[in-house]
């Protein structure tokens, strides 16, 4: 339980700790709109982090049967590019990345967790790509479903551990560090949605995992838009 909570607490706190030493270190440099964005940052990843602490201090041992969602319709364009820009000066410093998007798009669901799953694959992304390797994400619409794909250029995965990618404790390099508890947490959480998520190589080199996410929630007699 240690080991979860230090490993889905990391990246808010991190983000919280960068944002408030820029702000502290730079205060006089920044205009009002500035200083509120920053502000703004810190707020978000400090709730984060206290609804992942109440979260996972529910949970016994690594068990995701019980997550409790509070699923409300999400602009899931929005929330990506919010959750890059606020890891951009952190975890994503040294990638650069891009959001590709045809429209709005919305989905019924946590934002919370679907925050949780994007941090896990940008983290994911960034420690296994190059350095400087560029991380794209393309958020998109297939039918009823809200598709969030997150691509790198890395090595890649080999086909044996593939397989097994999202099982808990699977490193996909066991030479960084981790608990290789990133990518099973995403999936229960995806799962948790009545989603999907699915991992296939990049031509060329690279991964590419792809989040499904119902648009509409259950008894709803239509995709929402």
């Amino acid at each position: 339980m240690a080991d979860l909570l230090a490993h889905e607490l990391r990246t808010p706190i991190g983000v919280v700790t960068s944002a408030a030493k820029l702000l502290v270190q730079h205060i006089d440099d920044f205009d009002d709109e500035a200083r509120d964005r920053m502000l703004d940052v810190i707020s978000r990843n400090a709730e984060t982090a206290a609804v992942l602490l109440d979260r996972l201090g529910r949970l016994r041992d690594v068990s995701l049967d019980d997550v409790q969602l509070q699923v409300d319709r999400l602009d899931v364009l929005a929330l990506v590019r919010e959750t890059v820009q606020d890891l951009s000066d952190s975890l994503l410093v040294e990638h650069p990345w891009s959001v590709e998007a045809t429209g709005g798009v919305q989905a019924c669901a946590d934002a919370v967790a679907v925050r949780e799953v994007l941090v896990n694959l940008l983290r994911n992304a960034a420690t296994h790509s190059p350095d400087g390797g560029p991380i794209e994400l393309i958020v998109a619409i297939d039918g009823p479903d809200a598709i969030v794909t997150v691509r790198d250029h890395g090595p890649g995965i080999a086909p044996e551990v593939r397989a097994r990618v999202f099982e808990p404790f699977v490193q996909l390099d066991t030479s960084r560090a981790g608990v290789g508890l990133g990518l099973y947490i995403s999936r229960g959480l995806v799962t948790a949605h009545g989603g999907d998520i699915a991992v296939a190589d990049v031509p060329g080199g690279g991964t590419e995992f792809r989040v499904r996410l119902p648009r509409r929630g259950p008894g709803s007699n239509g995709a929402s838009e």
